[in-house]
């Protein structure tokens, strides 16, 4: 279903967190922020933030960006904590292969997830299953575990 699902759409949004090696996350003071002048440069550069807030982008576009600025072959080198992250990398990975279809084949498929974003990847909600005492949704689970929302709120 996910596949049919992931080949008949497209993206709508991509939301990520950044994080150190020890949990840390980024942090920039808006005194020292160079904001409008990066604006400034990208509207120089005929980047149309009214039509983007709109329309979006084209997830062929972005691809090509991250792979031109080389984020692409950073990727297999992060580790991924991830929620209920099928359709993400799903999406990631069709928007990589150039919008082809997913491959039919479940082991094929997390192979390119493999190829694409390395070894370290981990999905909560999947863990889940072989944890007693943990079910829900990703509140529930911090709940449980006591950890305490640091950023963001849920959706």
């Amino acid at each position: 279903m996910m596949k049919t699902n992931v080949d008949q759409t497209h993206i709508i949004q991509l939301g990520l967190s950044l994080s150190g090696p020890f949990g840390n996350l980024p942090v920039y003071d808006g005194a020292y922020c160079c904001w409008d002048v990066s604006i400034d440069v990208l509207k120089r550069q005929g980047i149309d933030f009214s039509e983007n807030k709109c329309t979006g982008i084209c997830s062929a576009d972005f691809a090509e960006e991250l792979e031109r600025y080389g984020l692409v072959e950073l990727l297999p080198c992060l580790t991924w904590a991830t929620f209920q992250s099928a359709y993400d990398f799903g999406y990631l990975t069709k928007m990589f292969t150039g919008n082809k279809e997913l491959p039919e084949d479940i082991k094929e498929l997390m192979g390119n997830v493999k190829t694409y974003f390395g070894p370290n990847v981990y999905d909560i909600k999947y863990m889940m299953k072989f944890c007693d005492g943990l079910f829900g949704g990703l509140n529930s689970v911090a709940d449980t575990l006591g950890v305490d929302r640091v950023a963001g709120s849920s959706h």
